[in-house]
């Protein structure tokens, strides 16, 4: 074993990596497309200063499309853990939203939500300014 893998076992706790973080939807409703969705996050089972920014919010389509006009986000925190979020999605389906810290520990959440209204189907017109 090396020196720098042998000083990386001694600074690294056994849980980096670990999901420690709750991913939770606020109010568990029929969620539907184009209408807020407000998500919460429980830190409760992160030790304490488990956490150090930066942390990076994404809510990802599950269908495998990119980009905002399919509902991915990407959003990053630098200074502090956020507490909740509100985002809409322009499509029904069904969408990964995960919390994860960027660094340090590098613990995560997740949530899978699905949302009904329009589907990918429906012709839509999107305007680009």
């Amino acid at each position: 074993m090396t020196d720098l893998a042998r000083t990386i076992d001694l600074l690294s706790p056994e849980n980096v990596g670990e999901e420690k973080i709750r991913v939770l939807l606020r109010n568990p409703t029929t969620l539907v497309a184009y209408q807020p969705i407000t998500i919460d996050f429980d830190y409760s089972e992160v030790e304490i200063n488990g956490l150090i920014p930066p942390f990076e919010f994404i809510v990802q389509p599950t269908f495998g499309l990119g980009g905002p006009e399919s509902g991915y986000l990407y959003k990053k925190f630098t200074r502090n853990a956020p507490t909740e979020f509100t985002f809409d999605v322009p499509f029904a389906g069904t969408y990964l939203i995960v919390l994860r810290e960027a660094w340090h520990n590098r613990y995560w959440g997740r949530l899978e939500i699905t949302v009904t209204g329009d589907s990918l189907l429906t012709e839509r017109t999107i305007s680009r300014r």
